[in-house]
């Protein structure tokens, strides 16, 4: 399935990227009952980490709003975000970051770069 519009050296780097995946996939895959996990250390085994299931791995991300955050009160994010857009939304909000999720020149000097997630739009973007 080559496409003739690249380059040798770009096919070489599409069959490159395509060996690493068919060597990370999984030759078997084991899944606990929905809310249980292989977690034997504590009290509760089946409850330590969650599990694959949309409903063990949802989290819930909360900020409260008011006249001094610039947040709204109430307000109702329903856009669904993944845990990356937890930190560039809070650096954000401190003006650490631009809008590239670039870091300040602080940040940047303790090794920090561009942060991978998409920040919480409707928090920043919102009525002021």
């Amino acid at each position: 399935d080559e496409d003739p519009g690249l380059t040798a050296d770009e096919r070489l780097i599409r069959r490159f990227r395509e060996r690493q995946r068919r060597l990370a996939e999984a030759d078997m895959l084991i899944m606990a009952d929905d809310m249980w996990n292989f977690d034997v250390k504590g009290f509760n085994p089946g409850g330590n980490h969650g599990a694959f299931f949309r409903r063990s791995t949802n989290s819930t991300f909360m900020i409260a709003g008011g006249s001094q955050t610039g947040i709204p009160r109430g307000l109702r994010v329903e856009e669904p975000y993944d845990n990356l857009s937890v930190l560039p939304t809070i650096f954000r909000l401190m003006g650490r970051i631009d809008e590239q999720n670039r870091p300040d020149a602080a940040l940047a000097g303790l090794g920090f770069r561009l942060f991978p997630g998409r920040t919480v739009s409707e928090i920043l973007d919102g009525p002021r």
